[in-house]
């Protein structure tokens, strides 16, 4: 779906709103755990280093249901029949497993130290970034924070943190490194400097 449709904070939530409507109207019980950058869009729609979202990553619980829905959603409304999906949900954490929902439609969203810990392991470009964000949102300044974040999420033998702990140092430090150069970028010169 890449470059395909970005969607702006609010798109994403006013899909989410329109699924759970629909959902419910459908009498579907549905647990839907967001997570990644629809999550920090999500929690953080008003930041300027908040990113636009091609897709929304999700753990949905039950999966043919919603999707069902989400097909539906995808053919009226013109959007990728992924808007909605669980192609990232192997990453969770496995403390951050939502729990199963015994009625209605539960839309929860993943919370600051499961996304450092997410981003942290994926050490993409765009991950860097959400992590230097999510750091200042936190108020983290240590890197090793960071990483201890993650090791708690996953655990010292995860699958998902495949490099050492000194390697996730490393990009813990070079997310915050960029962060603070962004933040002074944005500030605004001091008149006489």
């Amino acid at each position: 779906m890449a470059g395909e449709h970005e969607m702006a904070p609010a798109e994403v939530g006013r899909l989410l709103d329109e699924l759970k409507r629909r959902l419910e109207e459908a009498g579907v019980n549905a647990t839907i755990h967001i997570f990644g950058g629809s999550a920090m869009a999500l929690l953080f729609p008003d930041d300027p280093e908040t990113r636009f979202t091609e897709d929304i990553d999700a753990a949905i619980q039950p999966r043919e249901d919603v999707y069902r829905v989400v097909l539906t959603m995808a053919d009226e409304l013109g959007l990728s029949p992924t808007w909605l999906n669980a192609s990232g949900v192997a990453f969770l954490p496995p403390r951050a497993q939502p729990p199963s929902t015994t009625g209605g439609v539960a839309v929860t969203y993943a919370d600051a130290n499961e996304l450092i810990a997410m981003k942290l392991a994926a050490s993409r470009e765009q991950d860097l970034h959400d992590l230097g964000m999510l750091a200042r949102r936190a108020g983290i300044t240590d890197p090793q924070v960071l990483v201890d974040i993650a090791f708690d999420a996953y655990g010292e033998d995860s699958v998902v943190l495949s490099d050492s702990r000194s390697d996730y140092l490393i990009m813990a430090k070079d997310a915050l490194t960029r962060a603070k150069r962004r933040a002074q970028k944005a500030k605004p010169p001091i008149p006489g400097d």
